[in-house]
């Protein structure tokens, strides 16, 4: 970090930025990045580890008997983290253990001279809030809402006169397709790493531009990243939309397998690849809904072990889940995914006679 700046602009937001007023042309914001896979065990606990900041004096071989140095956090998550000394040109911050963008803070001065302020920036991605008790009460809200679809698709097939079970096939087919899709962000995940289009500018920068998602223009939650934690574990949005749309499809009678096949050839259809992230999710869903339909209670299967297998492997595809840092904040219905109000308008639900699997990967 350069000396005598106080400003490094705006690390955590999505790029670019380039669109925001007044900020035209101006450097590239700047923090230093800590992710989360690199300061954990193999359990996902935070190892202890420290930031260290040093400052730079020019001419080189300037004594310190004279100066005086003051570090700061002058903002950060709570108390996460501290110094363990903070008047030497060499210091160690503690242990922060909670993501978000801290902005560190140096005094210099000499007696009876001058005194020069400058910072550093440091990042640690977070991911969005904890969605455990959001997942549990939302699967009996899908039942609801697939078993409303599912009349009001039966009613439409009667009054068109088709038969019930081969329009609800065709309808299924065409919102798993292109609607199916839950939206948003969880909580206060950092802007750079989980946002989504409706997050964005309008005349934001091409989504190719954007770093990681070079070539995935068009593919849905590729170019719109959102990061959840659940049981302390973060996992992609896109993998609760598969546990979702399983837990809709089994609640239309389809079979365990039938969903995994479906999604599988929606990926190879797009020539993309449908990994065992996916398989698990929608395996997750499909126990979710058993559970659901017996009456047991749903937080005896939303684990830590079973969240694990919803993450990426790290470095898949350029997703983050395995970078961000986890957020052991509860969400609330109001600050979590929301799916919107699947079609129930003939002239569109007979498009999925289509025999080629369209719209969104279910990654």
């Amino acid at each position: 970090f350069a000396g005598s700046l106080t400003n490094f602009w705006h690390p955590d937001l999505p790029p670019p930025y380039w669109w925001l007023p007044g900020d035209y042309e101006l450097p590239a914001s700047q923090a230093l990045k800590v992710f989360y896979k690199y300061v954990k065990d193999g359990y996902g606990n935070v190892l202890p580890f420290d930031l260290v900041l040093r400052a730079n004096l020019l001419p080189d071989g300037i004594s310190d008997d004279c100066i005086l140095y003051n570090w700061t956090k002058r903002s950060g998550p709570g108390n996460s983290g501290s110094f363990v000394e903070m008047d030497k040109r060499e210091v160690r911050f503690r242990n922060p253990t909670q993501g978000g963008l801290y902005k560190f803070r140096l005094s210099v001065s000499v007696p009876g001279g001058t005194n020069h302020i400058s910072e550093a920036w440091v990042l640690l991605p977070k991911a969005g809030g904890e969605v455990s008790d959001w997942l549990a009460g939302e699967v009996s809200n899908t039942v609801q809402r697939a078993l409303a679809w599912k009349s009001a698709v039966e009613q439409v097939a009667d009054a068109y006169g088709k038969d019930r079970r081969q329009f609800l096939e065709t309808a299924w087919k065409q919102i798993a397709s292109w609607d199916f899709d839950y939206q948003g962000v969880a909580g206060t995940p950092t802007p750079r790493y989980s946002f989504t289009d409706a997050d964005r500018p309008a005349n934001h920068v091409p989504d190719e531009n954007i770093p990681g998602m070079q070539g995935k223009k068009g593919n849905g939650d590729w170019d719109e990243p959102s990061y959840a934690t659940l049981e302390g574990v973060v996992v992609h949005r896109a993998k609760i939309n598969n546990l979702m749309y399983a837990v809709w499809g089994r609640t239309l009678g389809y079979s365990p397998w039938m969903l995994k096949a479906g999604a599988y050839y929606n990926a190879i259809s797009r020539q993309l690849w449908d990994d065992s992230s996916s398989q698990d999710a929608i395996e997750f869903g499909c126990d979710l809904y058993d559970a659901y339909t017996n009456g047991i209670d749903l937080s005896l299967l939303i684990t830590r072990t079973r969240a694990k297998r919803l993450q990426s492997k790290d470095n898949a595809s350029g997703l983050n889940d395995v970078n961000l840092w986890p957020d052991s904040l509860p969400v609330t219905s109001s600050t979590s995914f929301w799916i919107p109000t699947m079609p129930t308008n003939y002239e569109y639900l007979v498009e999925g006679t289509n025999t080629q699997v369209r719209g969104r990967l279910f990654q």
